[in-house]
């Protein structure tokens, strides 16, 4: 385990290539911060967990967060990137997305060619709040979707989602 102390953290970006977890140890009050004009973390290892963590992305097209392991949790995390994505997931990853939070983003997450399953997460203000492209077969279940730009979900061809007990909410 390694644990990370409130404060912001300027990151150009971290790899994490084992079985580890990541865990913020912020507060109501103080936040554990990540921040950077480039991708920030790069998710590749089986069995990774990030929890507790807010990912701030402050370039256009950039990613906070780049997941392609096969097995792993983000939990209890926030992000933010008016000009990016917060989660890209892709390349056969069966990641577990629970409990976090998609802020004004160009995109909240993007899934290409993978196997995730989002839960009870909330999509709040972003361009759209989740693409879902080529190849995917992925569970979207009990989110909520308030003042997305755009679309709050979208699913384009050959794919296949399950999205059931979700809420949507105004835009």
């Amino acid at each position: 385990k390694i644990y990370v102390l409130p404060g912001t953290y300027r990151e150009s970006v971290i790899k994490v290539e084992k079985s580890v977890e990541l865990a913020g140890q912020g507060s109501a009050d103080e936040d554990v911060i990540l921040e950077s004009e480039d991708d920030i973390l790069y998710l590749q290892a089986d069995g990774a967990t990030i929890r507790g963590l807010f990912f701030r992305t402050l370039a256009t097209r950039r990613f906070a967060v780049r997941a392609n392991s096969s097995l792993g949790t983000i939990s209890a995390c926030r992000f933010f990137g008016p000009e990016g994505t917060g989660l890209l997931i892709e390349g056969e990853s069966r990641l577990l997305v629970e409990g976090c939070s998609f802020e004004n983003c160009r995109l909240g997450v993007r899934i290409e060619d993978a196997r995730p399953a989002i839960l009870a997460s909330k999509f709040t203000a972003n361009t759209t709040g989740l693409l879902v492209r080529s190849g995917c077969d992925c569970v979207v279940e009990n989110n909520d979707f308030a003042d997305n730009e755009g679309a709050s979900i979208e699913i384009q061809a050959d794919t296949s989602a399950r999205v059931s007990r979700n809420r949507f909410r105004g835009g």
